[in-house]
């Protein structure tokens, strides 16, 4: 998911009372704060928690620090941070920089124990979440590296979903607005989100934001004025919203679960996959299409070529329907298998399929994952031009960076 998703269902899940968990371990027995001889009432350690669980919820997204070298990005995002294990050695150091310099919980009452026990369940909470929703989409993670270079998809979610925006920032915006400059920031936050909402997907057939944006105006209207007549009053019932959006969250996730169901059912019994029903290996995968849970992206996956198009669940219909050829078993593919490009989109690219085309040099190949477009003659996400001589060899002047683990 995006970063703006994963901070905002943070934000959502310290108003729970996440975010007051020092409180309660600095109970003693009776109930009452340990105090030390020099303070007079314990801290308040709220705002540290949130936004130690902000930056747990974004933690793993570190390894984009990569992106200026695309094979490095290909090869290491949502790699070593995104696994099982990853997410727990995050969870075990991030607390440390918050016990050492936030004046807040240094000065709470609490044993160190206590403290670190409590940041690092906080933190645990933020990197797991993250690899919950980051497995939710088409994009997939790899939560067993490195014994494992195995992806995993979920589908059923966009990475970026304007409903999941409305349901976690609806509320956290009533929650979290109070101030003027915290208002101006979520301001422009909402104008440039709607500006987004409001120009995506105007020309695609279908639209997929055509509800999208009429409910986006009436809810964005909504929050405002709700939060202009009545903010006040809704400062003790921010736990209470707080609880009821993370559950509408849930139902929305498991009603595009359901709806995903429906649509890998209704291609794998219908025409879209009978286009070749004698082909040896056939899969169909179906992912979310951003904004409407009823439109999905599919890939018949044959075995010398591809069938993709977009799907209607509600109609039945296939929209933008195309065949894509493989072109995985002649010389070109061959060459291209032996250089550090080719073995890294191979081991990313969940659909691959490669084009050729000659240049004033030789050839250029491009290796493409069907599920990212990119224009002839470029690299776009998810694809990689190499560029050959006559003799088919690679032209050193044109390698890119190669990831340490294709460097020996």
């Amino acid at each position: 998911m995006d970063n703006i998703t994963h901070s905002l269902l943070a934000v959502a899940l310290a108003h729970t009372g996440l975010n007051r968990g020092l409180e309660v371990v600095s109970r003693g027995p009776g109930g009452c704060f340990e105090r030390d001889h020099d303070s007079t009432s314990p801290p308040d350690t709220t705002s540290a928690a949130t936004t130690l669980l902000i930056a747990a919820s974004n933690l793993p997204d570190m390894d984009v620090t990569s992106i200026t070298a695309p094979l490095v990005f290909l090869e290491h995002h949502r790699g070593y941070t995104h696994t099982c294990w990853g997410v727990i050695l995050l969870a075990l150091l991030l607390p440390l920089p918050f016990l050492r310099w936030n004046q807040a919980i240094r000065r709470s009452p609490a044993e160190s124990r206590k403290k670190y026990g409590y940041l690092f369940a906080l933190s645990l909470l933020g990197t797991g979440s993250h690899l919950l929703l980051d497995f939710c989409n088409a994009y997939g993670a790899r939560p067993m590296r490195p014994f494992s270079q195995h992806w995993v998809y979920g589908d059923f979610i966009a990475i970026v979903d304007p409903w999941i925006y409305l349901i976690l920032g609806s509320v956290t915006f009533l929650i979290t607005s109070r101030g003027k400059w915290r208002l101006c920031l979520w301001i422009a936050g909402i104008a440039m989100i709607s500006l987004a909402v409001l120009s995506y997907g105007r020309h695609s057939v279908p639209d997929p934001l055509k509800v999208v944006r009429i409910v986006w105006c009436v809810s964005v209207a909504a929050v405002l004025l709700l939060r202009g007549l009545a903010s006040r009053q809704l400062k003790p019932w921010s736990r209470s919203l707080a609880v009821v959006c993370l559950v509408t969250l849930s139902a929305y996730y498991l009603l595009c679960w359901q709806l995903h169901r429906v649509a890998l059912d209704q291609l794998s019994a219908g025409s879209e996959a009978q286009v070749c029903s004698n082909c040896p290996s056939k899969q169909v995968a179906a992912a979310a299409v951003s904004g409407n849970p009823f439109l999905w992206t599919f890939v018949v996956d044959l075995a010398d070529r591809y069938h993709a198009g977009v799907f209607d669940i509600r109609a039945g219909g296939v929209f933008s329907s195309r065949i894509v050829f493989k072109n995985l078993n002649d010389l070109p593919f061959d060459r291209a298998m032996q250089t550090c490009s080719g073995k890294v989109i191979l081991r990313f690219a969940r659909f691959p399929f490669l084009e050729r085309w000659p240049d004033s040099e030789g050839w250029t190949v491009a290796l493409r994952d069907l599920r990212f477009g990119a224009l002839r003659g470029r690299a776009g996400f998810g694809s990689v031009l190499i560029r050959f001589d006559k003799k088919w060899r690679e032209r050193p002047d044109t390698r890119p960076i190669c990831p340490w683990s294709e460097a020996f």
